[in-house]
């Protein structure tokens, strides 16, 4: 059995917010490569490079430059998708931003709230996943899937980033959850997936008081995530291979919260 029979994703429209990103270019290589679906990246960076190896490898590929924090812009980037595909049948919102606190503040510092901050986290992590899946909803037959990016963040809290981060991703959960139930009757499952710290990556590359050998040693299998191993988990919650699952998260964090 070949691989694109067994995800049963070929030629299937995927559409990735945050494509330009470490988990965000893995999983578009991947579904394009190992799926065969035709993978519509929406990124405000350019994606040159990502596009060119998809092509390579003779994969379909579709690039809408979008900044997904911006409503208008999100929905006329889907109603581009509408005119030139006619559908979405997968929807990754990989797309988020994360701060972290500088090593030297008190405790009682990071409880402060910086409102352009706290705004920032709540467009970007919050409205722009909201909005992705009322776009895109609106053009998903029955049987298709949405996987939304949390964090272990938002399911344990975490030390590095800052509370607004915390915030926004435990959100995704409740969203995830919600939408679950509402997309349910028209066939659309809506899971989640939470990350740890992702190795090789540029928001792991802003953490000033922790190295990578820190957080490795924090989990049980002494290794961190990379993102080809999100793209996989976001691969199976995707494809058919979870068809009875919905409103569900699976955390991704190596090991570091057994227990806790």
């Amino acid at each position: 059995m070949l691989e694109t029979d067994f995800f049963d994703l070929k030629n299937k429209v995927v559409v990735i917010t945050g494509a330009s990103g470490g988990v965000g270019s893995a999983c578009a290589k991947l579904f394009a490569h190992s799926a065969g679906s035709h993978v519509v990246l929406l990124a405000r960076k350019d994606c040159g490079a990502l596009i060119s190896e998809i092509e390579e490898g003779k994969g379909l590929v579709t690039f809408i430059k979008t900044d997904v924090s911006n409503r208008e812009n999100l929905k006329n980037s889907f109603e581009e998708i509408r005119s030139t595909l006619g559908r979405v049948d997968v929807l990754l919102n990989v797309a988020g931003i994360c701060e972290f606190y500088d090593p030297e503040l008190s405790p009682l510092d990071k409880t402060s709230v910086d409102d352009a901050r706290w705004e920032r986290m709540m467009n970007v992590n919050g409205k722009a996943v909201a909005n992705a899946i009322h776009f895109a909803s609106k053009m998903m037959p029955a049987g298709s899937s949405i996987v939304n990016v949390s964090s272990t963040a938002g399911c344990n809290g975490a030390e590095m980033a800052v509370v607004d981060y915390s915030f926004s991703k435990a959100g995704i959960l409740g969203l995830t959850m919600s939408y679950a139930k509402i997309l349910g009757p028209m066939g659309i499952r809506v899971n989640a997936v939470a990350p740890g710290p992702i190795e090789g990556t540029d928001m792991l590359s802003q953490v000033k008081n922790f190295s990578v050998e820190d957080m490795k040693s924090k989990n049980k299998l002494g290794v961190l995530c990379q993102p080809i191993d999100i793209a996989k988990i976001m691969l199976f919650l995707a494809s058919s291979m979870s068809r009875c699952m919905t409103g569900e998260t699976v955390g991704a964090s190596a090991g570091q919260f057994i227990g806790v």
